[in-house]
């Protein structure tokens, strides 16, 4: 189910299409399709300001914040990294406990990390002014 929860997230190429699947599947997801999820919807809204106050966005936004607390326990490095770093590079503000969340959870798992998640982590929090 998961795996094709992924495949469905990473095919949609509008972001329509995208909000709707999060929001109708969102409590099905596992650690891998909320990091997914995230990176997706991040990357097609973009640092547009319009497309982020939509409202379909804005819950998109509110339900992907919910599975990531859910599931946190279950992020491992890639996850904690490929998060953190498209939350940073589209310079999205985010909900404060669930980035919160993310940053603990990644402190947590620091010692599993390759360095590809290293540096993906360490610049999304520098460019979060949390380093």
């Amino acid at each position: 189910v998961h795996k094709h929860i992924n495949q469905l997230i990473i095919q949609l190429d509008k972001l329509p299409d995208i909000c709707a699947l999060i929001q109708s599947r969102s409590a099905d997801f596992n650690a891998v399709n909320v990091a997914t999820a995230w990176r997706i919807l991040l990357t097609k809204t973009g640092r547009s300001h319009a497309l982020r106050n939509d409202a379909a966005v804005k819950t998109a936004v509110e339900l992907l914040g919910q599975a990531t607390l859910c599931c946190i326990s279950d992020f491992g490095p890639r996850q904690c990294s490929n998060t953190l770093h498209a939350i940073a590079k589209s310079s999205y503000i985010l909900d404060e406990q669930v980035l919160g969340a993310l940053v603990v959870r990644a402190e947590a798992k620091a010692l599993e990390f390759n360095s590809q998640n290293i540096a993906n982590t360490l610049w999304a929090l520098a460019t979060m002014g949390r380093a």
